[in-house]
């Protein structure tokens, strides 16, 4: 039985092939090639630096976002994992014509050129506007946990620093106590001083990090990333991490707008929302958002501004899934702007003034604004003033 054969690594090749041969007309990188070399790099901020006559050629920032665009696009995201396909890599070495810079100069140009890498990004979302190709009506918002580069260990808030202060006041109190007994050898006494010294310095370690804590006003402080902080991932996981937020245009579900935050959904709608409004120069947009974003707060603030809301209604929090009028009593919610402070993703509606989500019943009525009935009461309403007629 034959096998497929390929050629003999060492023959010679009567026609070279040339490099440009390999790759395919129609494949990715050649738009990146193109879309990079279109790009106006001095006005996005890449060509801050000029180059020298003397010492060694710096790399062409151009040829570098090539790099991280490829790269982005292949879920290659690290500096060494990138100088790697730069040598193995066929598409690389056509992209960037042979060069292999080293991980240090591809860590170098991310970090040098924050602001730039957002202006290339405004940049393609100004292009999209402009060529048709976003709806500009309706955008859906929602955020993406990214775990920072900081272990819960070096995570701290007043809490966890009077717990280990405590803690660590107690070991004390009690190797003070072996001490005044004086029935230790010198090896045990030298022994217990040194752990007494050593619980002191994580003290004064603790005493600064409460300092620095009251200083900068937050409830919690990061040691190895200053900027992450603690947040719920989903359900009971906690994680130190950012929550990036995007805002997504309808039409061809692309990304129209980001922001990279440190703090959970929950009052994140109506500042991202504008922004949606502001880069369509639009009066009025409708928003969609997930129930991390149901907040009233939130939701009035947007219906103030122009901007219709449908965001999915919180889980109720208790055992019982049918609130009772108890729970809720005369709830009211004030809204002047839009008939309607929230609906769900799919709500049942009856009639303009009650909106039926879930278990609840949002009406309308003479003297408030809205008031929140559960669902089984209104119902029993109803039947009641159906048998009268």
């Amino acid at each position: 039985m034959k096998y497929v054969e390929g050629f003999k690594r060492n023959q010679a090749v009567l026609f070279p092939q040339r490099l440009d041969e390999i790759i395919p007309e129609d494949a990715e990188v050649r738009i990146i090639d193109f879309f990079v070399d279109s790009l106006p790099l001095r006005e996005l901020g890449f060509m801050e630096h000029h180059p020298v006559e003397d010492g060694r050629p710096m790399y062409h920032p151009g040829d570098l976002l090539k790099l991280y665009i490829y790269g982005y696009l292949n879920r290659i995201r690290t500096s060494r994992l990138l100088e790697r396909e730069c040598e193995r890599n066929i598409e690389m070495m056509w992209l960037l014509k042979g060069l292999r810079p080293c991980f240090r100069t591809i860590a170098g140009f991310r970090s040098d050129h924050p602001e730039a890498f957002r202006n290339v990004f405004r940049h393609v979302v100004n292009g999209m506007n402009n060529t048709g190709l976003l709806g500009r009506k309706i955008v859906a918002i929602d955020g993406t946990k990214f775990r920072a580069v900081n272990s819960k260990k070096n995570n701290y808030n007043q809490k966890k620093i009077d717990r280990h202060l405590v803690y660590i006041d107690q070991k004390i109190d009690v190797y003070m106590a072996e001490l005044e007994e004086g029935d230790l050898s010198d090896i045990e006494a030298k022994t217990i001083h040194t752990k007494i010294k050593h619980h002191r310095e994580h003290r004064r370690k603790y005493k600064k990090l409460e300092r620095q804590l009251q200083q900068s006003g937050e409830d919690q402080i990061s040691t190895t990333d200053p900027d992450a902080r603690s947040m719920v991932i989903h359900g009971q996981v906690v994680e130190v991490a950012y929550n990036v937020q995007t805002i997504v245009d309808d039409k061809h579900n692309l990304i129209v707008e980001y922001e990279p935050t440190n703090v959970n959904d929950r009052k994140a709608l109506h500042g991202l929302a504008i922004k949606a409004k502001g880069l369509f120069s639009k009066n009025r947009i409708t928003a969609l958002a997930d129930k991390g974003y149901h907040n009233a707060q939130q939701l009035d603030a947007c219906a103030k501004d122009g901007i219709v809301t449908y965001v999915a209604p919180q889980d109720p929090t208790h055992s019982n899934p049918v609130p009772t009028c108890a729970y809720y009593g005369n709830l009211t919610i004030s809204q002047s702007h839009n008939p309607t402070i929230s609906q769900s993703l799919n709500p049942t509606i009856h009639n303009p003034t009650i909106i039926q989500s879930h278990n609840l019943s949002i009406k309308q009525s003479p003297n408030l604004k809205f008031v929140i009935i559960p669902r089984p009461y209104y119902q029993k309403q109803q039947n009641k003033l159906k048998s009268k007629i």
